[in-house]
């Protein structure tokens, strides 16, 4: 049985049909295949799966599961993937004007950071040592 990556994700783009348009992907759980399509021209790869893990990092697409719209400008909530974050899908989503915040934790192996669209990916191997902004997401 895989091990559950814990996700919380904020967005937020100057466009509203763009935030529209990922409000959308959350409620039919395509975020990645929405912002990230797995094409054609994605070829080189044996399986599809193997396609998604390379262009997403992740196995299977996703949505959020509770989520919030802040006066239509902002989206927030969190989701579930197993074992790791999905970080292909937020460096495409910052591609596609979305500021990004999210952060992700996986207990069982204790794999724990965040991505910014304006920083990069983060990674806490110390729980000792996790930043209060990332763990009072998951209490």
């Amino acid at each position: 049985m895989a091990n559950i990556c814990q996700n919380f994700l904020k967005v937020s783009h100057d466009d509203p049909e763009m935030l529209e348009k990922f409000k959308k992907a959350c409620e039919t759980n395509t975020i990645a295949e929405t912002f990230c399509p797995i094409t054609p021209e994605a070829t080189g790869f044996s399986s599809i799966v193997d396609a998604r893990m390379s262009l997403w990092h992740s196995r299977h697409d996703f949505g959020i599961e509770e989520f919030k719209c802040n006066k239509g400008k902002k989206i927030s909530g969190w989701f579930r993937t197993k074992w790791v974050p999905p970080v292909g899908v937020y460096s495409a989503l910052t591609k596609a004007g979305f500021r990004v915040k999210a952060c992700w934790q996986e207990l069982g192996e204790h794999f724990i950071g965040e991505y910014r669209s304006d920083s990069g990916i983060a990674e806490y191997n110390d729980t000792n040592k996790i930043p209060k902004h990332i763990s009072k997401r998951f209490r």
